[in-house]
């Protein structure tokens, strides 16, 4: 009985000495771990981790590991700092650039138009030189804004619209109405089509739909529908088109290019008659 009992007290003792045992081991391992999870949020973040020691070597493998990736995803941040800047430059310059070149076309073009007597060709290089401007006040605003691949929309279309009919209304008979939705921001690839677009439906109103030359109303407007596609819409209160009159079928070089112009967008052109006048959506 004395052994047996002497067995049990050993084997209480031995109990009791490993859960002490495993007590202080958990709570040295537990430590370990919430260092280590501390640098993998740390490293998430991006933030820098200072090397750190514990009492478990594999933790600290860990660790070493984690700074050591810190400092590599920090040196390529740099890099990838350093190439976008290099990036945001060349495309600023690319802008200015081509801004610049398209502006000495459009001065060759006036220069020529000055020289000509012929009435027919000098009207064909005004608007030969008005599709051009409407391409260089794309990179214009680019260069501007600092956002090489994207436009604020609506106050662009206004800008370019307020220019068409100056360059056409001398006289301020034209009254231009511009409703356009704010915040819709387009890429360069579909932002220069648009403008030519409007540009183009502009012109024709001003000259067909008035071609007293006014006094007349011309309106543009810009809105985002529940579908998430975006409408364009461009109306007069003029003679109106011919009873007939189809888009895809005009003989007129302008609607010829708005018509290729939307397909290239993959839009659609829509034409509503009014009492009076025409609307181009």
């Amino acid at each position: 009985q004395r052994a047996l009992w002497q067995l049990v007290g050993l084997g209480a003792l031995a109990a009791l000495l490993s859960t002490v045992l495993g007590v202080l081991l958990g709570r040295r391992i537990a430590h370990a771990l919430g260092t280590l999870k501390a640098s993998a949020a740390a490293l998430g973040r991006g933030d820098p981790i200072p090397r750190r020691t514990t009492a478990v070597a594999e933790v600290n493998a860990v660790g070493a590991a984690h700074v050591q990736a810190a400092g590599d995803l920090a040196e390529r941040s740099r890099d990838l700092q350093h190439a976008l800047e290099a990036k945001d430059a060349l495309l600023y310059e690319v802008n200015h650039r081509v801004k610049n070149s398209l502006a000495v076309v459009t001065s060759l073009l006036t220069l020529q138009a000055r020289q000509t007597a012929d009435p027919d060709l000098k009207r064909g290089l005004a608007e030969v030189r008005s599709r051009i401007s409407v391409v260089a006040s794309v990179h214009q605003r680019l260069y501007q804004s600092g956002a090489h691949d994207r436009v604020e929309l609506g106050s662009f279309l206004g800008e370019v619209a307020r220019d068409t009919v100056r360059a056409l209304d001398g006289e301020g008979r034209i009254i231009l109405d511009i409703s356009c939705e704010p915040d819709v921001v387009l890429g360069i690839d579909k932002t220069t089509p648009l403008a030519l677009i409007v540009s183009e439906l502009l012109t024709n109103a001003v000259k067909y739909a008035y071609p007293g030359g006014g006094p007349g109303y011309v309106g543009l407007s810009l809105a985002r529908a529940a579908s998430g596609n975006l409408s364009v819409t461009v109306a007069d209160e003029g003679r109106g088109v011919p009873e007939g009159f189809e888009p895809a079928h005009s003989h007129g070089v302008g609607m010829r290019i708005v018509t290729a112009l939307t397909r290239q967008l993959r839009g659609t052109l829509a034409v509503e008659r009014g009492n009076p006048g025409t609307a181009f959506t």
